[in-house]
């Protein structure tokens, strides 16, 4: 670690530095370690799915543990708290060209999940501004959607969030 050749991530996990790894560093595959359970979803899935017009630099995830954020020499990366029973369907395990595994949301599960992470929204007129304004999503984004995956999730969490999110999608299918 003096000579910089390997870089503590955090206490027990380690890389080596760009001169020495063989392959490049997924920072998805790195989020999967940091901290678990864990899978990548929020803002950094959605820009994964080209969602999200902008570029998003934290990596985030959800996990059944305690929220967290960590600085690292190689990222930040952000831990949101998500109930048990939200956790584990929505979520695909994806390899990349560097043999890396790590798991991800899938797009519906993704998005009920930044829902539910996100500020409070009482009126269908709140969730699509929030899903237009805020999160600059496209109507066309919406129509990709499995209705019924959406469906799916939502009911999971239950709340009034999930609900107006759940119109919002049934509604763009319509137009």
């Amino acid at each position: 670690m003096r000579n910089g050749d390997i870089i503590r991530i955090k206490k027990g996990l380690y890389i080596f530095n760009d001169d020495l790894r063989r392959k490049p560093i997924s920072l998805m595959y790195l989020a999967n370690l940091i901290h678990g359970p864990s899978y990548v979803s929020l803002e950094y899935a959605l820009q994964h799915y080209a969602f999200l017009p902008e570029r998003v630099v934290e990596v985030t995830s959800v996990t059944t543990s305690r929220s967290k954020r960590y600085t690292t020499p190689v990222g930040h990366f952000s831990f949101q708290h998500i109930p048990l029973s939200c956790f584990t369907p929505g979520m695909d395990l994806f390899t990349n060209d560097s043999g890396n595994s790590y798991l991800i949301a899938v797009p519906e599960k993704a998005l009920v999940d930044k829902i539910n992470a996100g500020p409070q929204l009482r009126t269908n007129k709140d969730m699509k501004r929030y899903l237009f304004d805020d999160l600059r999503l496209k109507s066309s984004d919406l129509q990709q959607l499995s209705i019924q995956m959406v469906e799916e999730y939502c009911t999971l969490y239950g709340s009034n969030k999930s609900e107006l999110l759940l119109q919002a999608v049934k509604s763009s299918k319509r137009n």
